[in-house]
């Protein structure tokens, strides 16, 4: 939870195997795992998402699979490793954005 009071899942960013099976154990199972790259918008369309993981194999074999989909899918993506995160519980949800828009003048 941060500042605002609003719940916030654990996250880390992992570069290989050995660091995503660490980042999962660090964090608590089930976890999801998320492909982290500018190049992959879509990732679920990619393969690059793996939801409720419960142990070290079936992270393991999620990273791999999450590779070799975004490679095979999107082959000139940059991919810079995976979002390891908090299975969160069923509930609802919100998503906030922000941009800066020079129509309404910058901070």
């Amino acid at each position: 939870m941060n500042i605002t009071g609003i719940p916030i899942p654990k996250s880390l960013i992992a570069m290989t195997i050995e660091s995503s099976v660490k980042s999962a154990a660090a964090i608590g199972y089930p976890v999801v795992m998320k492909v982290v790259s500018k190049d992959i918008l879509h990732k679920s369309d990619a393969g690059g998402i793996a939801l409720d993981l419960e142990n070290n194999e079936e992270v393991i074999d999620a990273y791999e699979a999450i590779m070799r989909n975004c490679r095979e899918n999107v082959p000139h993506a940059v991919i810079e490793g995976v979002e390891i995160s908090e299975m969160v519980q069923p509930g609802t949800e919100m998503i906030v954005g922000a941009r800066i828009d020079n129509t309404f003048g910058l901070p």
